[in-house]
């Protein structure tokens, strides 16, 4: 009596993702499994074959930047022969953000629109953060390539801005800083806080709340 083994190695790159695109500091993690027994595994790339375990990793950071294809080979004990073969792209390129508006020494109202555009080699979409004196004010979802802009209501007074954009592979790029003039030109914003329904009788409450980035001297109301 004997067993006929015909089933060849199952191979299998647990992280990453193949195609994926990675930090250097990434580490390609495998497992090679059989239903009886391994005899060898190799892990291939530019022609140069390694002998590896049944689990191992593989350390990226010496590769070069852009795509790279390599393979794993694995024979059973008795001649099963499984290949598979992966891509990954390494990433070391920060995105580049360009600041668009307001410009360096310009004046602007206390609702200020921040303006930037942010381009990767890679990624689409970006964590973004702008700041404000060196503190962050939110953090947001840019497209790339895309002209983004972030309204802030911020007091008078001189300020400096910048942003900074971290692309999937952890690589972060940030403008340079700008001094801008903030200085109020609109008048207060006046919000109906009244309920939404129909007054039947008296008395009738109407509710307004009116804020002003420089205060509130006086308010009037006429009906």
């Amino acid at each position: 009596m004997y067993d006929l083994d015909k089933t060849p190695p199952a191979i299998v790159m647990k992280s990453p993702e193949n195609n994926s695109i990675i930090a250097d500091s990434t580490e390609l993690e495998f497992e090679v499994t059989d239903n009886y027994g391994l005899a060898s595994i190799l892990f291939v790339r530019d022609g140069n074959e390694t002998e590896v375990e049944a689990d191992f990793t593989v350390d990226v950071s010496d590769w070069p930047d852009g795509p790279s294809e390599f393979a794993v080979i694995a024979e059973d004990s008795v001649g099963n022969q499984a290949e598979q073969t992966y891509r990954i792209r390494v990433d070391r390129t920060p995105p580049q953000v360009d600041l668009l508006g307001p410009a360096d020494g310009d004046t602007s109202d206390v609702h200020v629109n921040f303006e930037y555009r942010v381009l990767d080699d890679y990624d689409e979409e970006m964590d973004c953060r702008v700041f404000v004196d060196d503190v962050e004010l939110q953090q947001h979802t840019a497209q790339g390539g895309v002209e983004t802009g972030r309204s802030e209501l911020l007091a008078p007074g001189d300020i400096t801005w910048r942003v900074q954009c971290v692309d999937d592979a952890g690589n972060s790029g940030e403008s340079d800083t700008r001094q801008v003039t903030v200085v109020d030109l609109t008048g207060p914003d006046i919000v109906d806080n009244s309920a939404d329904k129909v007054f039947r009788g008296d008395p009738i409450t109407i509710s307004l709340v009116v804020t002003d980035i420089s205060g509130v001297d006086a308010v009037e109301a006429e009906i």
